[in-house]
């Protein structure tokens, strides 16, 4: 799967929030998407709308019960949107497991969580592609996320 990065200056609606009593991310509002592509351990996905081949936001299971603590450090990141190449395998309602070994770390002091690998910053491009959300790409490969999610508890 090869991920793509185009640098805008779109502004991007909504925020990333986590469902504690869930255990999981959403999004609100929900955007349009069709397809995920499973990542880290756990049920995340990143959303994708396969007729524009825009990744919108991230979603998912991913107990909080099996995040590592430690110090994350989100990488200086400009707008942009975050596409992946779309091929006729892709078929709406569907996904695929992309990388099912990443492992989650949380940062209680600056609420920000990292699913993947830390990666170098040398020919690495950094892209906000939904609010409070990172992706990291190295030659057309995601290596990691960052987010920082509304931390939200229903009754």
């Amino acid at each position: 799967m090869e991920f793509i990065v185009e640098y805008t200056d779109k502004i991007h609606i909504g925020e990333p929030i986590y469902i504690n009593k869930e255990e999981s991310f959403s999004y609100d509002p929900w955007l349009k998407c069709d397809f995920s592509i499973m990542i880290g351990k756990g049920y995340n996905s990143l959303n994708v709308d396969l007729t524009s081949g825009i990744v919108v936001h991230m979603s998912g299971l991913n107990s909080n019960f099996i995040w590592k603590l430690g110090i994350v450090q989100p990488p200086n990141a400009r707008n942009g949107l975050l596409k992946i190449k779309v091929t006729d395998s892709m078929i709406p309602g569907i996904g695929i497991t992309y990388a099912d070994d990443w492992n989650t770390v949380y940062d209680r002091q600056s609420g920000w969580i990292q699913i993947g690998d830390c990666c170098q910053i040398r020919e690495t491009q950094f892209v906000t592609f939904a609010n409070e959300t990172i992706a990291a790409i190295k030659g057309g490969k995601l290596k990691a996320i960052w987010i920082k999610p509304k931390m939200i508890d229903f009754n």
